[in-house]
């Protein structure tokens, strides 16, 4: 079975409804929202569809696939947002401040180091969201140092524990500091 192009925008206007209730029943602005399409395993052609709809944050979790896309996508004329998402091996790190705009899962002070420098080889500057176990539950790979969010400048805080997520700004801040 081909999947049909013509259910993106449908799903993208069901979802963009979904939002402008969330944010009315929690007083929220839509412009503290960012919409990312995880593009993980999708095909190009499926991605352009989405960008046609005016989603400009792209997630991904590999570099290879992440570089293929980028390809594509230079292409286009528009401004894209490159996420990393999922655990990123500090091996990786250098590549990985080439290709991304953000990261979503640093989760070691190690990695946050080597993002560092391959950075500032750059003259780029990575905003990165922080992810710290709280609890002793067997999680995917996550920060082991609960003290990692304040030995960083950290913008965000990700925490993982006991079912549950904890999306939590350190005091101050909010979504407008993760640009």
């Amino acid at each position: 079975m081909t999947p049909d192009l013509s259910q993106i925008p449908r799903n993208y206007q069901a979802l963009q409804e979904r939002i402008v209730l969330a944010t009315q029943k929690t007083g929220r602005s839509l412009a503290d929202i960012t919409f990312m399409a995880v593009t993980k395993n999708v095909p190009w052609v499926f991605v352009e569809e989405a960008l046609r709809c005016g989603i400009h944050h792209i997630g991904e979790s590999r570099i290879q696939e992440t570089t293929s896309k980028k390809t594509e996508a230079a292409a286009s004329s528009l401004k894209l947002v490159w996420h990393m998402i999922g655990h990123l091996q500090t091996n990786k790190a250098k590549k990985a401040a080439e290709l991304f705009d953000r990261i979503q899962s640093l989760d070691s002070v190690h990695l946050a180091e080597s993002l560092q420098r391959a950075a500032q080889a750059q003259n780029k500057i990575i905003p990165c969201l922080v992810e710290v176990k709280v609890s002793e539950e067997r999680m995917p790979p996550t920060a082991n140092d609960p003290t990692l969010a304040d030995r960083l400048r950290s913008k965000w805080i990700s925490a993982l524990g006991a079912d549950q997520v904890i999306d939590k700004a350190p005091d101050g801040m909010g979504a407008e500091d993760f640009p």
